[in-house]
């Protein structure tokens, strides 16, 4: 209900889109979502602990990120949903004016993949450790990218990238693969390393160098 009212009063859009995914993810209407209505027969306690769920759901989609970047802002909602879905502790501060060199496609593939990445990583932690991190920020020309997780299990690095421990290792590293080549496409630099139960990702842009192309 809370995203509706902030519709109602203009402070945000609700992405129906997205209500009518929530409302799927719990197997009801989206009335349910909006409004709190339950189908007849439904118990208090069952009613409280369903509205809860779908309460909750709704608070982290309904986060305003408000970076200076939208597409970042789209990720970061989109993300937010899965980081609560899994217990997931996420902190974000981002300068998201300083990556307007880049393409909206571009955003969406760098940061959803650095996310996703960081929170397949930390499903395999205790809940009670579950941490994502995400700064963005701007010192002088260059603008750096720190995304930082748990990661308790030792990591093989090959070529200054991750070795997936996967079984079917064809079908992992997409991921990584692309974070790389976004960074080089703007003349960036990526730094991988895990270290004292953390998986660090550094990526640093030159905004002179952007000027220049």
């Amino acid at each position: 209900r809370q995203a509706v009212s902030n519709w109602e009063t203009g402070r945000s859009q609700p992405d129906l889109d997205m209500l009518e995914a929530l409302a799927s993810a719990f197997g009801t209407d989206i009335l349910v979502v909006i409004y709190g209505q339950m189908p007849a027969g439904e118990d208090e306690e069952t009613r409280s602990g369903y509205l809860k769920e779908i309460t909750g759901a709704i608070s982290i989609y309904d986060a305003t990120y408000n970076t200076g970047c939208r597409p970042l802002d789209y990720v970061l909602r989109e993300k937010s949903l899965l980081f609560n879905e899994y217990q997931v502790e996420f902190s974000c501060m981002a300068e998201g004016e300083c990556i307007d060199f880049m393409t909206a496609a571009d955003v969406y593939a760098l940061f959803g993949n650095a996310l996703d990445n960081a929170l397949e990583c930390v499903q395999e932690e205790k809940e009670e450790e579950r941490f994502i991190s995400l700064h963005l920020t701007r010192r002088g020309e260059m603008v750096i990218v720190h995304v930082e997780n748990r990661c308790s299990r030792e990591v093989q690095f090959q070529d200054g990238l991750p070795v997936t421990h996967k079984k079917d290792k064809t079908r992992h590293g997409f991921g990584v693969r692309s974070i790389v080549y976004i960074a080089e496409k703007y003349d960036g630099q990526v730094f991988m390393k895990a270290e004292d139960g953390k998986y660090l990702l550094d990526i640093m842009f030159s905004r002179s160098s952007q000027i220049s192309n």
